[in-house]
């Protein structure tokens, strides 16, 4: 805004007062005028220049049809209307203006100013004082585009009196008045606001309104604090007319290598429970660290089981603690860390749930010149600690090679061989009574698959039969078994020489995957492709019962088949199942999408046998529908519907619309969830944002100019 004061009170006092346009080897550089005509009076000691009048000064321009310039009193006089346009963007316009040739006083009538091509402000009269306050009377602000066809924006301020200090560059209204479209909302004795220029700035947020069958109507109201350029907190009182009152806070700091963030809330009035002061925090960390380490860490805890969604902060019924330092570069990978999780199921122990501290892993791939091949080792040890005063841990280590061919007939052969090994330290434990353990455990695995590719017409056909054969010893071991006491089967694993995702537990045996890959490609854009395998074993070591996986037991497993159906942009269909020998289906899971101009709809289908849902007894069944309407660049619709079809019954439904334009976003939505015992939660919710009131405005999709 110091250039404003450049261009509108000063450059032409500056120019006309050293008389330049009658001695023009005396003007400042940088200053020009235009106009049809050009007059002096030496008994007024006027310089009068009329018709097109413009003046320009370090990019600034102030265009008008009159300009009066008195050297005797140093007053300037804008007797029509004006406008002024400044190498910032900020546009002041008005019927007639008296400035002086200091540039610290001066009247405009009818003044009307645009800043930052977003906030306007429109006044009865314009004064500036002391070189940096705008000082406006009876004021009407918004950032709402106003024309002819809406002379009523969505929102605007009234305000008596209006005072712009450049320097803090911030807004003050006194006695100002909200209305929305048109109709009074909210009077204040005095406001406060950043001007459009500040992208950050301590103040009051916006408050969101909404309603639940728990805490009745709320209203959040956020304080946000601008500590310096790196860091930033919001405090958030939240107050129900359930008699409840929470405070949320949020601190963030960035660092030149990382960032800090922190969140929690305290309950000081809580009608849903007798416990006092229930709270949650989280921490979160990420750090860029010297030699490409990398050091990430999460503190995430809850007083109780329920507050985190009684009071709609989050629905993670497991609280993930962690802290980690990796390293990777192009053929190594090492990760140094330790974790804990709280639960929130009513069904889990704490007690049972182990503090793993350290848990370290380092993977090295090898390449030998003189020998074929890749080459690699993995060590790895973990500790893990219960409070029952058990503790477990365990040493290991893996060597491997893999190697691969192609052939001239178009054949792949895939050969890998591993040996793995662990050895365990147990105490206090009454399911692993002795105190050492090993395991010892050699793989080798050959895999050849044939790709065959024909084109018909403009289409690619590619089928491609696999077979992999790969080899354990049966012998089982009797270690502990941490992490691995569940395997799924699915198309991703296949051809995997081991579905055990851990280190404790080894897929064993003589087995054969075999299965086939089909894919089409049309140029056109779209593609299908199809698989489907099973596992053939020489004997049944029972290392697959329904507790540990479903479809992988038995000498011949269930068949595991995936779909896909894609056009690119508007139309994708996903579905894998598992199904035995005789059709009948334990698992299925198809996922739609489809985007056709305004409308997107997402959709699942989710369908677990009980032995596929592992230590429950109960099937699930269920459909979800997610769709999104963009009626128009204004309007947009989205509905939410999930549905249980075993019991017959919706267990989550939201509907919601917002409205969005240049200058506002309403959002407004109703939520409905059947909780246990058959419990509806219903919400509603409404937030209203004013864009461009206290904040810069990012909405290029409405960008357009009207005048105020």
């Amino acid at each position: 805004m110091k250039r404003f004061q450049n261009i509108a009170f000063a450059a032409l006092t500056l120019f006309l007062s050293t008389g330049a346009m009658v001695n023009a080897q005396n003007a400042p550089e940088g200053v020009g005028l235009l106009a049809d005509q050009i007059s002096y009076d030496p008994d007024t000691q006027s310089l009068i220049a009329t018709g097109n009048v413009r003046v320009i000064y370090n990019e600034q321009v102030l265009t008008t049809d009159r300009v009066i310039y008195n050297q005797a009193t140093g007053e300037l006089t804008l007797p029509a209307a004006f406008e002024l346009v400044s190498d910032d963007g900020t546009v002041i316009t008005g019927t007639s203006a008296t400035l002086d040739d200091q540039a610290t006083r001066g009247l405009i009538t009818g003044a009307q100013i645009l800043i930052n091509d977003q906030f306007q402000m429109a006044a009865s009269d314009f004064s500036r004082s002391n070189g940096r306050y705008k000082v406006m009377q009876q004021v009407v602000a918004s950032t709402c585009n106003i024309c002819s066809q809406n002379d009523v924006p969505f929102w605007q301020i009234r305000s008596k009196r209006v005072v712009h200090d450049e320097q803090e560059r911030r807004i003050h209204f006194e006695n100002p008045s909200l209305r929305l479209l048109g109709v009074p909302v909210l009077y204040l004795p005095y406001l406060s606001t950043p001007d459009p220029s500040v992208s950050r700035a301590t103040g009051f947020l916006i408050p969101s309104f909404r309603h639940s069958s728990n805490l009745g109507y709320r209203v959040d109201l956020p304080y946000y604090i601008a500590i310096d350029d790196h860091r930033d907190a919001t405090i958030t009182p939240s107050i129900a007319s359930a008699e409840s009152f929470v405070v949320e806070g949020e601190y963030r700091h960035r660092f030149v290598n990382g960032q800090i963030t922190a969140n929690g809330a305290i309950a000081l009035a809580d009608p849903l429970s007798d416990t006092r002061f229930r709270s949650f925090a989280t921490v979160t960390g990420d750090f860029n660290l010297r030699r490409d380490y990398q050091l990430a860490f999460k503190l995430d805890l809850s007083s109780d089981d329920t507050f985190l969604d009684q009071y709609d902060f989050n629905d993670d019924d497991r609280l993930f603690n962690f802290i980690t330092l990796e390293k990777t570069t192009d053929d190594s990978f090492f990760s140094l860390g330790a974790s804990f999780t709280q639960s929130l199921r009513a069904d889990e122990v704490d007690e049972e749930i182990p503090l793993v501290f350290p848990q370290v892993y380092y993977r090295k791939n090898l390449d030998f010149d003189a020998l074929p091949g890749r080459f690699g080792y993995t060590a790895q040890t973990v500790s893990l600690i219960r409070t029952d005063g058990s503790r477990f841990a365990r040493v290991g280590g893996q060597l491997d090679w893999y190697n691969n061919w192609q052939f001239n007939n178009g054949i792949l052969l895939n050969m890998e061989t591993k040996v793995e090994g662990n050895a365990y330290l147990v105490s206090n434990s009454v399911e692993y009574p002795e105190r050492h353990y090993t395991n010892f455990t050699p793989t080798a695995a050959v895999e050849l698959r044939y790709p065959l590719s024909k084109t018909v017409g403009n289409a690619i056909h590619v089928i491609e039969p696999i077979a992999q054969l790969v080899w354990s010893p049966d012998r089982a071991f009797d270690s502990p078994n941490e992490d691995s006491p569940q395997a799924e089967f699915s198309e991703n694993n296949l051809f995997s020489t081991d579905r055990f995702q851990g280190f404790d537990e080894s897929e064993r045996g003589l087995r054969l995957n075999v299965g086939v890959n089909y894919l089409r490609y049309d140029p056109r854009g779209w593609e299908l492709g199809v698989t489907v395998g099973r596992v053939f074993r020489q004997r049944d070591l029972n290392q697959f019962p329904d507790s540990v996986s479903a479809g992988l037991d038995g000498i011949v497993s269930d068949y595991v088949g995936a779909f896909s159906l894609r056009f690119p942009n508007q139309f994708s269909l996903s579905s894998r199942a598992l199904f035995d020998g005789r059709g009948k289906v334990s698992k299925n899971e198809t996922r739609f999408s489809a985007t056709h101009k305004k409308l997107k709809l997402d959709a699942s289908y989710v369908w677990l046998d009980e032995q596929v849902v592992l230590d429950e007894n109960e099937r699930q069944h269920e459909i979800a529908l997610d769709a999104r309407y963009q009626a128009n660049q204004n309007w947009l619709f989205n509905a939410e519907w999930r549905h249980d079809l075993e019991a017959n019954d919706a267990t989550e439904r939201t509907l919601g619309v917002q409205y969005e334009n240049e200058c506002a976003k309403v959002a407004f939505s109703v939520s409905l969830q059947n909780e246990a015992l058959g419990k509806l939660t219903r919400e509603f919710g409404l937030k209203i944002s004013l864009e461009g009131l206290g904040a810069r405005k990012s909405k290029p999709k409405f960008a357009r100019r009207c005048g105020l």
